[in-house]
């Protein structure tokens, strides 16, 4: 019992080992993208994993992979995403070997099942957060592009000035919609697929603004500048409303964990506890227990959710 509490502790310092290591890499290259302007870059040596790594970022699956994650805001590669996804699988197999006591086939089916739902329940819960930081940074883009038709820019260039000045995701949504003008494609044409493109009902005010003004004519700067007001005022409220309700999905995010940390911990005290959670019996409460605490964190999550 102590040999599986000592691999058990090694494997959880383990993973957050190879996590600590991502995060290093990941501040590592924008340390180095800051400070590639200033000093002269040489020969970059890159080890074998790296290289394996970039080769599988440029494959089809790899390019559709990067773009789910950028849709929901996880700034890993596709390479550092996967191995991520190995490493934890490894590390549900030897809990599931070493703690449930399934032998190692076993251990391995499931803890590619789990892998597989805990990737799917990602992009589900994450599904949203790239349009929402597109959202948060409305007023940003509405005071830039203010700033510019103040000074006697027109709406291209104020374009051009928000895809310099302003982060991601919002830089490069922007520069697309630049480099698309530029290209002497039509100004409400671009600006409609802008619209289809980024789906919500900021986004879709501030282009209709856009075209009413450009077409009725009018003191366009004024209005931005209201509309950012408005937006600064609304994310305010937002965050109010999180923090209040943030006791109530941490709780939703506890609870389930709770009857799980039981049963690792049951079964360390009592050989073959898990067996009989695979028999006619068990499985039904198996299931009557995952679909209540899927209603009830669903439940939670649509009583907290509160639009402003």
């Amino acid at each position: 019992m102590t040999a599986s509490v000592l691999f058990s502790i090694s494997t959880m310092f383990g993973i957050w080992g190879v996590f600590s290591y991502l995060d290093y890499r990941l501040n590592k290259q924008k340390w180095k993208g800051k400070t590639r302007t200033d000093f002269e870059h040489t020969q970059n040596r890159k080890s074998f994993i790296v290289i394996w790594g970039e080769r599988f970022d440029q494959t089809d699956y790899g390019k559709k992979l990067e773009l789910r994650l950028r849709r929901v805001n996880i700034i890993l590669t596709p390479s550092e995403f996967c191995s991520m996804l190995f490493v934890g699988g490894l590390g549900l197999t030897l809990i599931f070997n070493m703690l449930l006591k399934f032998n190692l086939s076993m251990s391995f089916i499931f803890a590619v099942i789990a892998i597989a739902a805990i990737t799917q329940l990602i992009f589900l819960i994450r599904r949203n957060k790239y349009q929402e930081k597109l959202n948060n940074q409305l007023s940003e883009v509405c005071v830039t592009l203010a700033n510019a038709t103040r000074s006697g820019m027109t709406l291209s260039q104020g374009f051009q000035l928000v895809a310099r000045e302003l982060s991601e995701p919002s830089r490069s949504e922007f520069k697309q919609l630049s480099n698309e003008l530029s290209l002497g494609q039509n100004f409400e044409d671009a600006l409609l697929k802008f619209q289809q493109k980024i789906k919500g009902r900021d986004y879709k005010l501030f282009i209709v603004s856009l075209l009413t003004q450009k077409k009725a004519g009018g003191n366009l700067h004024e209005t931005l500048e209201e509309m950012a007001k408005v937006l600064d005022e609304r994310k305010f409220l937002e965050q109010e409303i999180k923090t209040l309700t943030s006791e109530q999905k941490f709780i939703s995010y506890v609870i389930p964990s709770i009857p799980i940390i039981l049963i690792f911990a049951i079964n360390m005290m009592m050989e073959e506890f898990t067996k009989v959670l695979f028999t006619i019996p068990g499985i039904i409460i198996l299931a009557m227990f995952a679909i209540g605490i899927l209603l009830s964190f669903i439940l939670v999550q649509k009583v907290t959710k509160i639009r402003v």
